[in-house]
């Protein structure tokens, strides 16, 4: 967690978001102004349109959620509005929607073991964003992409096959013991590549026989 008076200059914004959707609330409005003019039923119903909109953009709290840029995210802290957590698309190895009646969670897991969450309550406003760290990974010259936790998997669509099949040619989704994938890793190598190994859970465990595999 950092200050918000810390923050680096930010770039170009891809996406902001918060918590009173403006657009939609004006949207609204416009058609129960519509509806005024259509016949008496349909004007009492715009009648409601409009003064539910109006309580909601004038009177309800609101605040920033969520900012993405190309190279960073940043979660703004819901109980100390002075805080925010800025992550780097290269640190995200799980993201986590769940549902939930009052409002849902954006549960961000980052390669450090920490899990970032917050309340937000769209999908649709941070899932085609949060996709965009595939973008990161394809500008590595290859990639080997081991199974997901389980928990991901079952909850979500996506898996490593699909991600690997996001990200290009360059990449390739790897299963089985640590050992073959450590092996097959190797077999890719020619002599001199810089590896970075990243991620969370028992990853770890492909340390051993990789440094086994490249001293030989």
């Amino acid at each position: 967690m950092i200050r918000i008076r810390n923050l680096p200059p930010l770039g170009p914004l891809v996406k902001t978001v918060r918590v009173k959707p403006v657009p939609q609330l004006l949207a609204m409005m416009i058609t129960g102004l519509i509806c005024l003019f259509i016949s008496s039923t349909a004007a009492g119903i715009g009648i409601c349109l409009m003064t539910l909109s109006l309580f909601a953009m004038w009177l309800l709290p609101d605040h920033m959620l969520l900012q993405f840029t190309p190279q960073y995210l940043i979660l703004y802290n819901d109980r100390e509005r002075t805080d925010c957590a800025l992550i780097y698309w290269e640190d995200v190895v799980q993201w986590q929607y769940e549902w939930h009646a009052s409002a849902d969670i954006l549960s961000v897991k980052l390669v450090n073991g920490n899990c970032q969450m917050i309340e937000v309550y769209s999908k649709r406003s941070v899932a085609k964003y949060f996709n965009e760290f595939a973008v990161e990974l394809s500008k590595a010259d290859a990639i080997y992409i081991t199974p997901v936790f389980s928990a991901w998997t079952k909850s979500e669509e996506l898996n490593s096959g699909d991600l690997a099949s996001k990200i290009g040619g360059k990449a390739k989704s790897v299963e089985g013991a640590w050992k073959e994938i450590a092996h097959g890793i190797r077999g890719g190598l020619s002599g001199g590549e810089l590896i970075a190994v990243i991620g969370a859970g028992d990853l770890k465990e492909i340390l051993p026989p990789l440094i086994s595999e490249l001293k030989t």
